[in-house]
């Protein structure tokens, strides 16, 4: 597992929790996207888990897209959830952000995963 955890001396419950919750998040994201669908024809898994970046986009529940002055598409910082943990997956910088308790963590995600879910964003954003 990568984790950046600056705030962590000596973890509590509240902060392994999170370290699991980001991990299991990473490994989905780390292991591409199937393009699978379920019976109801949406693009999950049997678990529920999201096969295609599309579902990340429409799961997300806030997504702040960053642009250069002259309109170019930088990235984009998605909401996953909130209120405990708050988990964010921030495409230009390549990881999960998470935050519980006071604490922080980050971990990394990789580069083609992100790129997929920026070419969803930047699609969805054209239609706007």
């Amino acid at each position: 597992m990568t984790a950046y955890v600056p705030s962590c001396t000596s973890p509590t419950e509240c902060d392994r929790q999170l370290l699991e919750h980001l991990e299991s998040l990473r490994a989905d994201l780390s292991a591409g996207f199937s393009y699978e669908t379920n019976e109801d024809g949406e693009y999950r898994d049997q678990d529920g888990n999201p096969t295609s970046p599309w579902e990340y986009v429409i799961d997300a529940l806030d997504i702040e897209v960053t642009r250069s002055l002259n309109g170019d598409y930088r990235g984009a910082r998605l909401l996953l959830s909130f209120g405990g943990p708050n988990v964010w997956l921030d495409t230009a910088e390549r990881e999960l952000q998470g935050a519980w308790g006071g604490k922080r963590v980050n971990m990394h995600v990789p580069y083609g995963e992100c790129e997929e879910i920026d070419e969803a964003i930047e699609e969805y954003a054209g239609c706007m």
